[in-house]
């Protein structure tokens, strides 16, 4: 062989090569995720005007679109500031790489402003041109108004994260408290130190630097935590600070807790009379009559929810003072509750306020001794050895429940001055229903469903009544039973007295069927374990159910004696490691009378990951246990 000829195959050979290596480079890109190449976060002080001290926070990340779906939501760059710390967004700059070698610039003139409530404001910047395996470089700067304010740095987002870092330098005078969620990430952490160095003399700087990496993609799942306590984040504030004019002072959960309760905006509202005269004035009949203790509690919390409205907005403070609620009656939930410590106050009751966060908020973190973390109290009243929580807001929500969109961890009690951190009691949800039906050899049917709801249950279904007065709900509903089934008339109990539980009695039938050969009946109709929501064979955080909850469901089935019966076969499961429980049985009587009974107990309402295998397989038995239906024939001779 020539030498030329030799070089030719060598050099046909390392094109080959050269064009398979890019083949499956570009391939590679295909299936992979996109990413944000790095994540960097710098929060320190400007003092371009000495007169004006600012809070400066600079951001730049780079991310690459690898995928096709992922351009019509990356190509959405926003930037929120807050008007409640004064934020400024000051510059702003994207540059996209394309795959073709171009770059594409915007500045901050090309971000359009839209404010989305009294105190957030979206700057938002679509790049329509943006394509998959483009590149994209953010920056940008917001000033804010000193202050001790949590700061939080979120290193988990929606997409992978190779490198996350956050730093901060202050001055060394200030002082501060900081927080991490998640350390599995965190490869560093280091203290660092500089001087700033201005005409009137030096300024010593101390401060932290993290880095994370290798930060994998949050995954919205099923009855998960809210993301606020999922992701990734650090978080730190300045508790004491001395600057120019500027000062502040954060002081400990002690002193914080005491200055509430004097609060003219909170304790002062419910402690002094002259501040709710008008509000005693328009309850004084309930006053004038002795009632049992439980009794005039309700009807007190009757009065404030025909008094006042809730606007369907939370915050520790209230939207009005008391004062001010005489004519503006529509307020937040924190005035309503306010307003009820003031009728328990004027009743002598022993009532105290419990402050909570809602489970869309960042769960308090107790190493950082900043009140404002709490978005919303509840009422606890101490009625000899029994505790009595309350929280108004939506009228059919029973007394001794809260809103079941409030955590129940890291709460405090305050009583005499002073505070203590609680957990709330898991507040539970209770149904039963008994379906009584006869059938005959035609297969028509008649019969009845007594239903009884306790707690959260109580309160979905009368929120549901007030929605549709003549509960024309159940015509579906019952449908579930059998599709062929009527409903005739429904009756109701309870329905205004919440110390009691709410009952339901429906009646329906089923026509005669000349061409059917048999007839379906479901015993387990209503339950919310009939649908499956663990479907994903892998879970990155844990189950968390709304509440505790209890099901029982009985079948009383009266057959004519041509008519045969199909049962599922009973079961019993038991959720492994504990937790719930799950009976299902049935048994034959005298007289061509069958029973079926489910019972179905949740003790536990949240599961690590770990559980996740075992009860994934157990929820998928309870469904199908729960699906399985009673099948009615026709006797063979």
């Amino acid at each position: 062989m020539s030498i030329l000829k030799a070089l030719h195959l060598l050099y046909m050979r390392r094109n080959l090569i050269v064009g398979i290596c890019c083949m499956f480079g570009v391939v590679s890109q295909l299936f992979a995720q996109s990413s944000i190449l790095y994540d960097h976060g710098h929060y320190g002080l400007n003092f371009s005007d000495l007169e004006n001290i600012k809070w400066q926070f600079d951001r730049e990340y780079k991310l690459v679109v690898n995928k096709l779906e992922d351009v019509a939501i990356l190509r959405n760059i926003a930037i929120e500031t807050s008007s409640g710390s004064g934020e400024t967004l000051v510059d702003a700059q994207v540059s996209i790489y394309t795959q073709d070698q171009d770059t594409l610039s915007f500045n901050q003139d090309s971000f359009a402003v839209q404010p989305f409530d009294a105190q957030w404001t979206e700057h938002l910047l679509v790049v329509n041109e943006m394509r998959v395996f483009d590149t994209v470089l953010v920056k940008y700067s917001i000033q804010s108004n000193l202050s001790t304010d949590i700061q939080r740095w979120t290193v988990q987002h929606m997409y992978p994260v190779k490198e996350s870092k956050v730093s901060f330098l202050v001055p060394e005078i200030f002082e501060y408290e900081d927080y991490i969620s998640n350390r599995s990430q965190l490869v560093s952490e280091i203290a660092t130190d500089s001087t700033l160095r201005l005409d009137r003399g030096r300024i010593p700087l101390k401060g932290l630097t993290l880095t994370f990496r290798d930060i994998p993609a949050y995954l919205i799942e099923p009855l998960a935590p809210a993301e606020t306590v999922q992701r990734t984040s650090y978080f730190f504030s300045v508790t004491q600070f001395s600057l120019g004019s500027e000062d502040a002072y954060m002081p400990p959960w002690t002193v914080q807790a005491s200055d509430l309760v004097v609060s003219d905006w909170f304790g002062k509202q419910y402690r002094t009379r002259a501040n709710y005269r008008w509000l005693l004035a328009e309850a004084s009949p309930l006053f004038d009559i002795k009632y049992e203790d439980h009794l005039f509690i309700l009807k007190l919390y009757e009065f404030v929810h025909q008094t006042l409205q809730w606007d369907g907005s939370y915050g520790l403070f209230p939207s009005h003072t008391l004062p001010e609620m005489a004519g503006a009656r529509t307020v937040n939930k924190s005035a309503m509750n306010i307003a009820m410590m003031a009728l328990l106050d004027a009743a002598q009751y022993k009532a105290h306020p419990v402050l909570v966060t809602t489970t869309d908020q960042t769960p308090v973190i107790t190493d950082i001794p900043n009140i404002n973390q709490f978005d919303h109290f509840v009422i606890m009243v101490e009625l000899g050895r029994e505790r009595i929580y309350i929280d108004c807001g939506d009228p059919n929500l029973p007394i001794g429940w809260i809103d079941s969109g409030v955590r129940t961890t890291n709460a405090m009690f305050i009583k005499n001055y002073k505070f203590t951190w609680i957990p709330l009691p898991d507040f539970k949800s209770q149904s039963s229903s008994v379906l009584s039906i006869r059938v005959d050899n035609d297969f028509s049917a008649s019969g009845t469903i007594d239903l009884t709801y306790r707690g959260y249950d109580a309160q979905t279904e009368r929120n549901l009544l007030d929605s549709d007065r003549n509960a024309f709900f159940w015509k579906s509903r019952a449908g579930a039973i059998s599709p062929d089934v009527r409903v005739d008339s429904v009756r109701f109990e309870n329905v205004q007295n919440l110390l009691e539980p709410l009952k339901e009695k429906v009646y329906f039938h089923i026509d005669p069927s000349l061409d059917h050969e048999e007839l379906i009946i479901n015993p387990v109709f209503y339950s919310y374990f009939s649908n499956s929501y663990l479907l994903d064979s892998s879970r990155m955080s844990p189950v968390l159910y709304p509440f505790e909850m209890q099901e029982e469901s009985v079948v009383h089935l009266r057959l004519d004696k041509s008519l045969d019966i199909q049962v599922p076969e009973n079961a019993k499961l038991v959720l492994a490691g504990g937790g719930s429980e799950m009976l299902y049985q049935s048994s034959s009587e005298q007289n061509d009378m069958t029973q079926v009974r489910f019972s179905m107990k949740l003790l536990n309402h949240q599961f690590d990951q770990g559980m996740y295998p075992a009860l994934q397989n157990y929820m998928s038995q309870v469904e199908q246990k729960i699906n399985q239906p009673i099948v009615i024939t026709k006797k063979t001779l």
